[in-house]
């Protein structure tokens, strides 16, 4: 229930403008995301992982050097490297999630949280 109470999805649009010596310009955009009160992230439940971790910066530079040495260069071993990577991260998210998130979810699932000390345990 904190959870849930503590969650929320944030979508809307933003613009801007103004004035400068060439003249008026002007841009925009949308955003979207979610917002938690720290209550709520302290009992968010587990996350199964993601194949292409897009929070991570290091996740995000090693995607896009498997897409340039995959897309764009004619190195075979470049690309036999890349490949590699792509299986390696396919069956270590595979995994994880197949064993070790059930476990954890189902230890969350266990818990509660005191209000009062701002802790959670098990009963």
């Amino acid at each position: 229930m904190l959870y849930e109470e503590g969650t929320a999805s944030i979508v809307g649009n933003v613009g801007f403008g103004g004035l400068s010596r060439g003249g008026l310009f002007g841009g925009g955009g949308s955003l979207s995301g979610t917002q938690q009160s720290l209550a709520a992230l302290k009992v968010a439940p587990p996350e199964k992982r993601m194949i292409i971790p897009v929070r991570n910066p290091l996740g995000k530079f090693v995607i896009g050097f498997i897409v340039f040495s995959w897309l764009i260069s004619n190195q075979l071993l470049l690309q036999v490297f890349a490949l590699g990577l792509i299986v390696w991260r396919l069956f270590t998210v595979y995994r994880w999630n197949r064993e070790q998130w059930p476990k954890l979810l189902g230890d969350w699932q266990q818990k509660w949280y005191c209000s009062q000390c701002g802790t959670t345990f098990n009963p």
